[in-house]
């Protein structure tokens, strides 16, 4: 398991994904959480990646965390 390092959830392995901050800090983010960082980072407020892998990330997040019961 893989947990992320934001909202701290274990997801099965490959449901995170390294991202860098502009400090240059590595975190371990799943879909829902990067996007998150993301947003935040650029000053936006997307609700989905146009990104086909990351969107795809996104989605199986939200669903193995509705699968565990997991609020988002």
């Amino acid at each position: 398991m893989d947990k992320c390092s934001k909202c701290k959830v274990k997801y099965p392995e490959g449901y995170t994904a390294p991202m860098f901050t502009n400090e240059g800090i590595q975190k371990d983010l799943c879909g829902i959480c990067a996007l998150e960082e993301s947003n935040a980072a650029l000053g936006i407020k997307r609700k989905s990646f146009s990104g086909e892998t990351a969107e795809a990330m996104r989605i199986d997040a939200i669903e193995y965390r509705n699968k565990i019961g997991v609020e988002l």
